[in-house]
């Protein structure tokens, strides 16, 4: 009868404790890039908003925001104006994917979801230290929301918070250059911080949302 023996390599034992220990710790960031990604937008749509895959990757604004990428914490903010569906919420989101892929944490929100949230929630406080935790805030449409007394003072005051604290902030509006050089007399104290934080960036062209649906339509029918 043959006496078979198994033979011990150490080095190929540790070998496959390493690629174990590399598949773990790619699984659990991966895990953790998603979690911080629900965080920072809540819808999955938004996971996909890359530089990688941002067709328009030509223009001075596609510069400036990676520039602010590659230069996270040392950045003034940036404020992205510009007629509806030109792609500046597009643009943000390739900046916040950016930086967490980078380990940084984001959020992205409406100046109204923010309001809301803020009014609803019990601990006043606790809800602004948190606007003011994340490493980037990212205000959405600003601009958009009823612009009345209460909602202008709250605004400000989530906004000045990541100007006392000094954290950057990006933010994308539908308002005109004029709108935003010479803002109604009840939003110049907001407009006038905003201007002191951020670099103003025009983002021009014709609505990709239209455009993309023109191009489907066209596909349509020649299928």
């Amino acid at each position: 009868m043959k006496n078979f023996t198994t033979s011990y390599n150490p080095k190929r034992l540790d070998a496959h404790i390493e690629r174990q220990m590399a598949k773990i710790n790619l699984e659990t960031r991966q895990n953790e890039l998603i979690s911080r990604r629900k965080k920072c937008f809540g819808d999955p749509s938004f996971f996909d908003m890359t530089f990688e895959n941002n067709d328009d990757n030509q223009t001075e604004a596609y510069a400036k925001a990676l520039d602010f990428v590659n230069s996270f914490k040392k950045s003034a903010g940036l404020l992205f104006y510009g007629p509806y569906g030109t792609g500046k919420t597009y643009l943000a989101a390739c900046i916040a994917n950016a930086l967490i892929d980078k380990g940084y944490t984001a959020k992205l929100t409406t100046m109204a979801s923010a309001v809301n949230d803020l009014m609803d929630t019990e601990n006043k406080t606790y809800y602004l230290e948190a606007m003011t935790g994340v490493d980037l805030l990212i205000l959405d449409d600003f601009g958009a929301e009823y612009q009345t007394d209460f909602m202008l003072a709250k605004s400000f005051e989530i906004i000045n918070r990541r100007y006392i604290t000094r954290k950057p902030l990006i933010v994308t509006t539908n308002f005109s250059k004029d709108q935003l050089s010479n803002p109604d007399p009840n939003q110049h104290r907001l407009m006038s911080r905003l201007w002191e934080m951020c670099l103003f960036i025009a983002i021009e062209g014709s609505d990709r949302r239209k455009e993309k649906l023109k191009s489907r339509l066209k596909h349509k029918q020649n299928g």
